[in-house]
């Protein structure tokens, strides 16, 4: 027990019980901080794991044991008692004291790539070689925010189990100012750009990365994002998406699928090893070139899987098959958890967390990643989506599909007309001026040309010259054959 200069008799109280109970007490001259008298109890620890329990009794003891159970049998060098992990909050503590905890919580997880939901709790289990090569500094309440960033900074994990806690109040005695928030957060920033974790590496079955890790790391990542673009490009507008002319997919399964490929997106990039995971891409990418491969039969020359981003088919299937040939070549690399550590590796880890919440956070916002993307690059004009499918049209007639415009800036755009893909194209309710603020609504006219085949069609939309923007919309229809086909073969009145 360490008695940090107290004044109110605490040393004569101790000292009647220490040789009952049988500890060591050590005693300092004057306050020195919480920070200080855990250093000075850490130089006579001798145990293999070391606690730190504060006097006021907030935390329970018999709880250590559970900690210590997670010690023992985990891989963890250190075990932290989280006051939120079982509902997420505690009754009767200061509701200023919580977001200042979720705040450091979020600083600490921009920086070091790591979520703790309690990462100032008072009972953090630490091995003693691991605690006393970090050669702590601290000398006030700054030190879970050291410990941590030490840690974190190394590559450790930290395991979290739960714990109670009966909160005291400022008139009990409970010490923690303002100050110490803004002093934690330095630290978190301090250690992230300067110094290392520990003055010594214990190692624990650690390893540096090769070139082939980073290969791995780098194929992982592409591939999440890869699945997390194409999974958010189909939930809106969601629609039915036509394969070939005699597959199309309704909009119930286009949504199963997009669901699919976030959550798949999602794994790759939490960088959890799984051979599960490892064997459901595989199966996934051997699909899409299924795919690909039918639409290719189908005289298809474009792949519109991404959404708006149409590419030519030879490209999707090199991307694809080099997604494959990446799984193939890093399958034992699926398998084992990788440890890298470093800011850059920290932000890769944060990945499967901002990325989604910006693509379905976006689409949630701005109604599609057509329209926020616009939005974002600073676009005069935005559109609700430049990808859409009319189902399906008999030849020879035509199907109008609309297309809504939003002016965000304070200033009108002039539409003044559309350029068309083919003849079979016709723009309706141009020339018009979308109004700061406003919206308009054009439609695009397409007449079906060739019986049983996927028609995929374009207009990009002509502005004034003070205009630099570029929109161009892309309308798919499935051709049915019609009944009202004349003699010579010509189409119906109105198609030039």
């Amino acid at each position: 027990m360490v008695d940090d200069g107290s004044t109110d008799g605490t040393d004569e109280l101790v000292a009647a019980v220490a040789q009952e109970i049988g500890f060591h007490v050590l005693q300092m001259e004057a306050n020195a901080g919480k920070g200080a008298a855990v250093r000075h109890g850490l130089e006579h620890a001798t145990r293999r794991w070391v606690v730190i329990q504060d006097a006021d009794l907030e935390y329970e003891p018999e709880d250590l044991r559970r900690l210590a159970e997670e010690a023992e049998s985990g891989s963890s060098v250190a075990v932290y008692g989280s006051r939120f992990k079982r509902r997420g909050y505690v009754d009767g503590g200061r509701w200023l004291n919580y977001v200042g905890v979720k705040v450091l919580a979020l600083l600490q997880w921009l920086l070091y790539g790591r979520w703790l939901s309690d990462p100032h709790t008072c009972y953090k289990m630490i091995r003693r070689d691991v605690l006393r090569a970090m050669n702590l500094r601290s000398r006030g309440f700054e030190l879970c925010a050291e410990i941590n960033s030490r840690l974190l900074r190394a590559g450790y994990e930290i395991a979290e189990v739960p714990i109670r806690y009966e909160p005291r109040g400022v008139a009990e005695g409970k010490k923690i100012e303002i100050r110490d928030f803004f002093s934690s957060a330095w630290t978190y920033v301090r250690y992230r750009f300067s110094g290392s974790g520990l003055t010594w590496d214990p190692q624990d079955g650690r390893s540096s990365l090769s070139v082939h890790d980073y290969g791995y790391i780098a194929s992982r990542v592409a591939i999440g994002c890869l699945l997390l673009l194409a999974g958010a490009s189909k939930i809106a507008p969601l629609s039915p998406m036509a394969i070939t002319s005699w597959w199309i997919v309704p909009a119930s399964m286009v949504l199963t699928g997009a669901v699919l490929e976030i959550v798949l997106g999602w794994a790759c990039l939490t960088l959890v090893p799984h051979r599960l995971l490892r064997q459901c891409l595989t199966g996934v990418f051997l699909f899409f070139l299924f795919v690909l491969a039918i639409k290719w039969i189908d005289g298809e020359q474009r792949c519109d899987c991404l959404g708006s981003l149409s590419l030519p088919l030879g490209v999707m299937a090199a991307v694809d098959g080099m997604a494959l040939v990446s799984l193939l070549l890093f399958r034992r690399s699926w398998e084992r958890l990788w440890r890298g550590h470093g800011f850059v590796f920290d932000q890769i880890r944060n990945l499967h967390v901002v990325l989604p919440a910006l693509l379905l956070g976006g689409i949630a916002w701005f109604g599609s990643l057509d329209a926020a993307r616009s939005y974002l690059s600073g676009d005069p004009l935005v559109v609700d989506s430049f990808t859409k499918f009319a189902g399906e049209v008999k030849e020879g007639e035509f199907v109008d599909v609309p297309f809504r415009l939003h002016n965000p800036t304070s200033a009108p755009v002039d539409v003044l007309g559309a350029k068309a893909s083919c003849s079979c194209v016709a723009i309706l309710d141009l020339p018009t001026t979308v109004a700061p603020g406003g919206d308009k609504s054009i439609r695009l006219r397409v007449y079906g040309v060739r019986a049983n085949a996927v028609q995929r069609e374009r207009a990009e939309l002509v502005f004034d010259a003070d205009a630099a923007l570029r929109m161009v919309l892309n309308v798919t229809v499935v051709v049915r054959p019609s009944s009202d086909i004349s003699d010579d073969g010509s189409l119906d009145e109105g198609v030039q």
